[in-house]
C-alpha cells in the first residue's frame, strides 16, 4: 500500500507498484487453471468470477491513484511488455545491473 511504504521511503525513487491492466488481468486469470476450481464451487461461477475481476480491478485504480497522488513510480503491465522487459524497467529506474 503506497500510503504505508510512502513514510519510509528516503527519496520517492526508492519505490516502485507494478500493478496490471484490467484487460491483462482478465486475460491472465482466466488462463489459470486454479482459477476454475475454486469458481466451480460457487453457486454461479461466471458472475463470482466477475465479482473477483472486478475487486481486483478497482483496487488497482486505488493503487494508481495513491502512487500518482505521492508522485511515485508506476509500471502498468498490458502485456505488451515482455517480464524480461518489465525487468529492465525496474532495474534502469533503481539503477540496478545484470553485472553485478
Amino acid at each position: 500500500m503506497p500510503e504505508l511504504v510512502f513514510q519510509y521511503l528516503p527519496h520517492v525513487n526508492h519505490g516502485v507498484w507494478i500493478v496490471p491492466t484490467s484487460d491483462f488481468q482478465m486475460e491472465q486469470y482466466s488462463k489459470r487453471d486454479w482459477i476454475h476450481s475454486i469458481m466451480d464451487k460457487c453457486q454461479d461461477p461466471d458472475q463470482s468470477f466477475e465479482n473477483w475481476m472486478n475487486r481486483d480491478i478497482q483496487f488497482a485504480k486505488f493503487i494508481k491513484s495513491e502512487v500518482h497522488s505521492r508522485g511515485l513510480k508506476l509500471i502498468e503491465v498490458d502485456g505488451r511488455a515482455s517480464v524480461e522487459d518489465n525487468l529492465a524497467i525496474v532495474e534502469n529506474f533503481f539503477e540496478l545491473s545484470q553485472n553485478l
